[in-house]
């Protein structure tokens, strides 16, 4: 087995049995899994996911668990191999998105994207400023980390606005690069991240720290 496919089938596994209450122990022995009557599917998903890794694997396991209030179902490995499963990813994600900046979910994002950043900046021999610069091809490397997940945009506004990154794009450019309508979407991203009482700040603290470490 790939390390892929044992990382798809233990997020599987975590997410499952903590959606039913139950206590979980991640698979460490996976001799002759490919045996197993899950492996074609885990398999199928591994895949997928190095097709698309924007999609984040446990997130994509939990999507169908949030779909409704009262969800008492349990999801096997085949159904995350329907287009149904992926179509409840894709709500599962707006609902998420659609939340305050200042919420635990985008709180808890920022602060992995100024990780992530930091990180990048390290390796890159780079600044901050010089980061939401720098290109890969053509493209903005920063976009790709947004369209990847590995950024969020409110992080992004920590250093430079958004809007001064895409204005020398055009729209449907951008909509292929990081989603639909994504030009119309930064301009709610910088009025939630400014009108934000939580996010703003835990996001100038987090790049002001990071930045003296740099500099070091």
């Amino acid at each position: 087995m790939s390390s892929v496919e044992k990382v798809v089938y233990n997020a599987f596994l975590k997410v499952s049995r903590s959606a039913q209450d139950r206590p979980y122990k991640y698979r460490r022995n996976f001799d002759d899994f490919e045996d197993h009557t899950d492996y074609p599917y885990v398999q199928k998903l591994g895949k997928f996911f190095k097709k698309f890794p924007n999609i984040k694997i446990e997130q994509f396991f939990r999507a169908p668990y949030t779909a409704y209030l009262d969800n008492s179902d349990y999801y096997d490995l085949k159904f995350y191999t329907t287009p149904k499963a992926t179509r409840l990813y894709g709500v599962y994600i707006e609902k998420l998105n659609s939340q305050s900046p200042d919420s635990e979910y985008h709180i808890k994002w920022i602060k992995s994207s100024l990780l992530f950043m930091f990180q990048f900046c390290r390796d890159n021999k780079l600044s901050f400023n010089e980061y939401t610069n720098h290109m890969t091809g053509d493209i903005h490397t920063v976009l790709l980390h947004v369209r990847d997940k590995n950024v969020s945009p409110y992080a992004v506004f920590g250093v430079k606005d958004l809007g001064t990154i895409i204005e020398n794009y055009q729209s449907d450019f951008l909509d292929f690069i990081a989603g639909k309508d994504f030009m119309e979407r930064v301009d709610l991203y910088r009025s939630r991240y400014y009108n934000s009482s939580n996010a703003k700040s835990v996001t100038v603290q987090g790049i002001s720290k990071l930045t003296k470490i740099l500099t070091n």
